[in-house]
């Protein structure tokens, strides 16, 4: 019990000294991606899916929040920059992610869009950034993969049976471009 306080009072911590520097950060994109990417890490620990966490999933979407305007802050101002777009590309598949455990379905769908458009820009800024294309598979398979689990299982395809089978065929179908 005594640590999870003390972790918690760390995590508030490191919240508010990113607070203090994201506030001097306009104008050098450097430093807002890693701030961002700092955001990043920190939500994983307020509340991550999996992983050990303080259980704090708003303060998560929150710290995921702040990192995507620092990201874009940091694409307005490089756009032509193709590790801006990957974060940022990374940045909304996290956040769709968090919008979905909330039950924002909405949200979520539209982040993970966003997350696709990201990477299909940085791709077309560097075709052969292999980080790049690793995301756009990623957020293309992913996301459908999230959504389309929970609503097998929980939602209005529940009545299909079978989630797995029928996961494994969206994946498929995603990845090819075929069905079988």
């Amino acid at each position: 019990p005594g640590t999870v306080s003390a972790r918690a009072l760390i995590v508030r911590r490191a919240g508010e000294y990113l607070d203090g520097l994201a506030a001097d950060a306009a104008g050098d994109t450097g430093l807002q991606l890693e701030l961002a990417a700092a955001y990043m890490r920190l939500s994983a620990l307020q509340g991550a899916l999996f992983g050990e966490n303080i259980g704090r999933r708003e303060d998560a979407t929150r710290s995921l929040e702040n990192a995507r305007h620092l990201t874009e802050a940091a694409v307005a101002a490089a756009p032509a920059d193709p590790t801006a777009r990957r974060r940022l590309g990374e940045l909304y598949l996290r956040l769709g992610t968090s919008r979905m455990l909330a039950g924002d379905m909405p949200g979520a769908l539209t982040s993970m869009e966003r997350s696709r458009e990201a990477y299909d820009a940085g791709r077309r800024l560097a075709p052969g950034d292999l980080e790049l294309r690793k995301g756009q598979a990623g957020a293309a398979v992913e996301g459908a993969l999230k959504i389309g689990a929970i609503f097998s299982v929980t939602g209005p395809a529940s009545f299909l049976g079978d989630p797995e089978k029928k996961t494994a065929q969206m994946e498929a179908v995603l990845l090819t471009g075929t069905t079988t």
